[in-house]
Protein backbone atom coordinates (compact mmCIF):
# COMPACT_ATOMS: atom_id res chain seq x y z
CA UNK A 1 0.00 0.00 0.00
CA UNK A 2 1.28 3.45 -1.01
CA UNK A 3 0.14 6.92 -0.43
CA UNK A 4 1.12 10.00 -1.47
CA UNK A 5 0.35 13.72 -0.16
CA UNK A 6 0.42 12.35 3.66
CA UNK A 7 2.89 14.32 5.39
CA UNK A 8 3.20 17.07 2.79
CA UNK A 9 -0.01 18.45 1.27
CA UNK A 10 0.27 17.36 -2.30
CA UNK A 11 -2.34 19.17 -4.63
CA UNK A 12 -0.93 16.63 -7.23
CA UNK A 13 -1.50 14.15 -5.27
CA UNK A 14 -3.41 11.85 -7.80
CA UNK A 15 -1.12 12.33 -10.93
CA UNK A 16 1.96 11.11 -8.32
CA UNK A 17 -0.16 8.10 -7.28
CA UNK A 18 -1.10 7.36 -11.32
CA UNK A 19 2.81 7.73 -11.94
CA UNK A 20 3.64 5.15 -9.23
CA UNK A 21 1.08 2.30 -9.62
CA UNK A 22 2.42 2.97 -13.72
CA UNK A 23 6.06 2.59 -12.98
CA UNK A 24 4.98 -0.62 -10.96
CA UNK A 25 3.24 -2.29 -13.45
CA UNK A 26 6.16 -1.44 -15.93
CA UNK A 27 8.85 -2.75 -13.36
CA UNK A 28 6.74 -6.18 -13.13
CA UNK A 29 6.33 -6.68 -16.67
CA UNK A 30 10.06 -6.22 -16.74
CA UNK A 31 10.84 -8.44 -14.00
CA UNK A 32 8.87 -11.37 -15.39
CA UNK A 33 11.05 -10.97 -19.15
CA UNK A 34 13.91 -11.12 -16.74
CA UNK A 35 13.48 -14.01 -14.43
CA UNK A 36 10.62 -15.48 -17.32
CA UNK A 37 8.05 -15.72 -14.30
CA UNK A 38 4.63 -15.05 -14.43
CA UNK A 39 4.39 -12.95 -11.45
CA UNK A 40 0.97 -10.62 -11.48
CA UNK A 41 0.41 -7.25 -9.82
CA UNK A 42 -2.94 -5.68 -8.85
CA UNK A 43 -3.11 -1.74 -8.53
CA UNK A 44 -5.40 0.20 -7.80
CA UNK A 45 -5.70 4.14 -6.91
CA UNK A 46 -8.72 5.90 -5.04
CA UNK A 47 -8.58 9.91 -3.67
CA UNK A 48 -9.66 10.57 0.08
CA UNK A 49 -9.05 10.33 3.34
CA UNK A 50 -6.84 7.70 4.73
CA UNK A 51 -7.23 5.44 7.69
CA UNK A 52 -4.36 2.71 8.84
CA UNK A 53 -2.17 1.28 11.30
CA UNK A 54 0.07 -1.13 12.59
CA UNK A 55 -0.87 -4.12 14.29
CA UNK A 56 1.42 -6.13 16.69
CA UNK A 57 4.10 -6.10 18.88
CA UNK A 58 6.23 -8.65 18.50
CA UNK A 59 5.04 -9.26 14.30
CA UNK A 60 3.85 -6.33 12.70
CA UNK A 61 1.16 -5.85 10.04
CA UNK A 62 -0.22 -3.02 8.45
CA UNK A 63 -3.91 -2.96 7.87
CA UNK A 64 -6.25 -0.04 6.19
CA UNK A 65 -9.87 -1.16 7.83
CA UNK A 66 -11.48 1.52 5.63
CA UNK A 67 -14.63 0.25 3.69
CA UNK A 68 -12.87 1.19 0.51
CA UNK A 69 -9.70 -0.95 0.87
CA UNK A 70 -11.60 -3.71 2.37
CA UNK A 71 -13.93 -3.65 -0.50
CA UNK A 72 -11.02 -3.22 -3.67
CA UNK A 73 -9.07 -6.27 -1.47
CA UNK A 74 -12.62 -8.48 -1.84
CA UNK A 75 -13.40 -7.43 -5.61
CA UNK A 76 -10.21 -7.19 -7.13
CA UNK A 77 -9.40 -9.03 -10.26
CA UNK A 78 -6.03 -9.44 -11.87
CA UNK A 79 -6.07 -8.02 -15.31
CA UNK A 80 -9.35 -5.62 -14.79
CA UNK A 81 -9.35 -2.12 -14.77
CA UNK A 82 -12.40 -1.07 -12.68
CA UNK A 83 -12.60 2.32 -11.90
CA UNK A 84 -14.33 4.48 -8.72
CA UNK A 85 -16.57 7.66 -9.13
CA UNK A 86 -14.37 9.85 -7.19
CA UNK A 87 -11.02 8.79 -9.12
Amino acid sequence: MAATGLSDPDSDHVRHACELALAMVEAMTALNAELGAGFQLRVGVNTGSAVAGVVGTSKFSYDSPSPPASRARSTATTGSKPSAPRT
